[in-house]
């Protein structure tokens, strides 16, 4: 219930359920924030895969606790660090200029690198991604990929040039609710593998297979409509949508 509210919205809403409490009223409180259910509810019940996996007072537990719960092993919280393998440059953008969203943005991303970036909302980034993405038209500046410069005028010179956008807002600009799974999760390669014009289904469903495993995508049939998955099955199908045209730019928007 609290998703789509801010941090004093949150508050009246956990205000009303005290009072309501206080009135003899049950309440059941579900939810994906932890902290939330440690700190308004008197007893928790984790349901996994379908099956009861725990229940008890929440006084009795942490938020590791009830976290390792719902995904079956430990959550490891702290950080981890590793050698980065970091090679050429794949994206370098210069004086990247588009209307009031965003002005003179010069960066670059090299491959086998993770780059964050990240600001307040409105600050521009959706508006910057769709630019490399081909959605929007720059008013001015250059792309280069892989050291060569390039225009980028449209989604289609985006995805074959080795671009992959996954959008912010999935259920606007990610999933097409009229397609079942398997369809929204190959439209992007149908180009890529096709023969005079035929789509090869087969070649599709094998590429999908592996990375509904790799993903851990939950789902039944893949000829189901995709509006029959869960939100957060839904975006993984998206990200396996991006994954099978194998980008060398991979842009994730609030991916999570």
């Amino acid at each position: 219930p609290t998703t789509s509210l801010t941090d004093q919205e949150t508050l009246r809403v956990f205000q009303m359920m005290k009072t309501l409490k206080s009135h003899n009223v049950a309440l059941i409180f579900i939810s994906h924030k932890l902290n939330e259910v440690m700190q308004v509810c008197d007893r928790y019940v984790v349901l996994r895969d379908g099956n009861l996996v725990s229940e008890g007072a929440v006084s009795e537990v942490t938020i590791k606790d009830l976290a390792r719960h719902m995904v079956g092993y430990d959550v490891r919280m702290e950080q981890l660090q590793r050698v980065k393998n970091v090679g050429g440059e794949i994206l370098r953008v210069e004086g990247f200029t588009y209307k009031n969203a965003f002005k003179g943005i010069d960066f670059s991303v090299n491959a086998g690198e993770i780059v964050g970036v990240t600001g307040l909302l409105g600050d521009g980034r959706s508006e910057l991604f769709q630019s490399i993405f081909g959605a929007e038209k720059v008013s001015s500046g250059k792309i280069y990929l892989s050291g060569k410069e390039v225009e980028i005028t449209s989604t289609t010179k985006a995805v074959k040039a080795g671009i992959a956008y996954l959008p912010r807002n999935r259920k606007e600009n990610a999933i097409i609710k009229d397609m079942n799974i398997i369809e929204n999760a190959s439209i992007v390669t149908w180009p890529k593998f096709s023969r005079k014009g035929i789509i090869q289904v087969q070649k599709h469903e094998e590429i999908f297979e592996q990375l509904r495993g790799a993903l851990r995508i939950k789902m039944e049939r893949r000829t189901d409509s995709i509006n029959h998955l869960s939100g957060g099955n839904q975006q993984k199908v998206m990200l396996a949508k991006w994954l099978a045209a194998k980008p060398k730019l991979l842009i994730l928007d609030n991916p999570t």
